[in-house]
């Protein structure tokens, strides 16, 4: 018996990861997930054959994409995710509202005002947080950008696997509907 090779799988051994296998005869490409069985190769008519790994992995199967991104993230990104998430809404503007305001009113207001017109210090710190803000958003889209690209993996490998399907369907119904060429018998 000869020995196999590592990585390669005979037909009806179980995929140990999703990826795209080539036939090790005539390079047939099928994609398993991890788990399936490895079909006969239908190219290679019973011949020994093999399926070789390609680099080509299949990701797994992912309802929820954000979830999935969510629970591989750091804290440091969820902490990222958090606060765009309340400078996002209408209760920051509120509270920058008040804060300014507050802030105006008494360096107007006060004899000992910290921040005198026309408020220079106040301009520092709302500079300082404009750039610490955008640090965090860019950060956050980001991290939107890597869902949008899984996502959109996901769809190619859907469409592939559905134009493969597709192919198979097409190839069975032209087989079907295939009539045998007779020849016609003269009198």
């Amino acid at each position: 018996m000869a020995l196999k090779k590592k990585g390669l799988l005979r037909p009806g051994e179980a995929s140990p990861e999703n990826r795209v296998y080539a036939c090790t005869r005539c390079s047939l490409r099928t994609s398993l997930l991890e788990g399936e069985i490895a079909p006969n190769c239908p190219n290679c008519d019973g011949k020994k054959h093999q399926w070789k790994p390609t680099r080509q992995t299949l990701l797994p199967h992912i309802h929820d994409v954000k979830s999935y991104i969510y629970s591989k993230s750091t804290w440091s990104d969820k902490l990222a995710d958090k606060i765009t998430a309340f400078c996002g809404n209408m209760t920051f503007v509120y509270v920058h509202c008040v804060w300014f305001a507050l802030w105006i009113w008494y360096n107007l207001a006060s004899k000992n005002p910290f921040d005198p017109y026309p408020f220079g210090f106040l301009t520092l710190v709302v500079s300082l947080e404009a750039i610490i803000l955008a640090t965090f958003i860019l950060v956050s889209q980001n991290r939107e950008g890597m869902v949008n690209d899984l996502r959109a993996e996901l769809d190619y490998q859907v469409d592939l696997k559905n134009m493969k399907t597709i192919a198979e369907i097409r190839s069975l119904v032209s087989e079907k509907h295939e009539k045998p060429k007779s020849k016609k018998r003269k009198k």
